[in-house]
């Protein structure tokens, strides 16, 4: 026997979402900030260079979701995936594909977040060829840790 009950926000009194099922019964929808806010960005490059991603946002921060890299084998070649504010730099993938292709997807469990202001940039070396691909959504600047606060929980 089904019991009656309702999930309401204790904000504002309004019901949480849901979705009526194909009996007519109301189902919760449950999802993650990322399924419902995020987005994707790629880039495919076949030269030496870095690459932006994904550009800065005034303070707001950026949370990954999903990371897709893939290469061809190249002599010498390799891709780094850097989160950086145009000062401080931290390394979130570095791949080398000199002796076999990269084929690397994702799906981030965590909380894959950087601070306030940052943006991701890709570094690419000797004439690779391939695309990086990432699953994000931005948290504005009252969820954004500082740098100072982000390095101190790391």
């Amino acid at each position: 026997m089904p019991i009656k009950s309702r999930l309401i926000s204790p904000d504002d009194g309004r019901d949480y979402h849901y979705h009526i099922g194909p009996q007519g019964e109301p189902i919760l929808i449950t999802q993650s900030h990322g399924s419902l806010a995020g987005t994707f960005a790629t880039k495919t490059f076949t030269a030496a260079n870095t690459y932006n991603l994904i550009a800065q946002k005034g303070d707001k921060g950026i949370v990954l979701t999903d990371m897709i890299v893939t290469t061809e084998k190249r002599t010498s070649g390799s891709v780094t995936l850097n989160m950086t504010d145009g000062v401080n730099t931290e390394v979130i993938y570095s791949g080398v594909c000199n002796d076999a292709p990269i084929n690397l997807a994702i799906a981030f469990a965590g909380h894959w977040a950087g601070w306030r202001g940052t943006y991701l940039d890709i570094v690419v070396a000797a004439a690779t060829v391939g695309s990086v691909s990432v699953g994000y959504y931005r948290s504005n600047r009252t969820y954004t840790l500082s740098r100072t606060q982000w390095v101190a929980n790391k």
